[in-house]
């Protein structure tokens, strides 16, 4: 509360800050993706947090292995094809992210699949080294772009 004086009386006035908190919803197909919004720990999909009104940024990852399925980043539910993206939170909102299982390629050794993948237990597989939100962090806070590639292994 503000006490105002003026030649006649007192007067008191009381302000109120009002924040807008709103709620993002946060989906994923399929579900159990790994999200980092706002530099925040990462939250797996499905989940809600409550954000302040305003932008946020969100980050999720190109590729992710589910159940021992490995699963590309397609897209967002606004078609953007970019992993991060900003969000004008400016009431409750939802995000999905539309994930594609990769096909699985037979094989019996490593030179029967395609370039980036090893074969395990008869069929061929990405090996991808687990991201590292903290690089991505950095990276959007001094405004710099991360290439993150696929590590291949090779047998001896």
């Amino acid at each position: 509360m503000v006490t105002k004086m003026s030649q006649y009386a007192p007067i008191e006035e009381i302000f109120t800050l009002n924040i807008g908190i709103y709620n993002l919803i946060a989906n994923s197909i399929p579900s159990g993706i790994p999200f980092v919004i706002d530099m925040l720990q990462p939250q797996t999909t499905p989940f809600t947090l409550p954000l302040t009104e305003g932008t946020h940024t969100v980050t999720t990852p190109n590729q992710v292995v589910i159940n021992n399925k490995t699963y590309n980043f397609e897209k967002w539910e606004d078609n953007s094809i970019l992993l991060s993206r900003t969000i004008n939170l400016i009431a409750d909102s939802t995000i999905t992210a539309t994930y594609a299982e990769q096909p699985v390629t037979p094989c019996s050794t490593n030179q029967d699949c395609p370039t980036g993948q090893i074969c395990q237990d008869g069929q061929c597989i990405t090996v991808t080294p687990p991201i590292d939100f903290s690089l991505i962090i950095l990276a959007s806070l001094i405004g710099a772009t991360i290439l993150i590639s696929t590590v291949v292994a090779t047998e001896k």
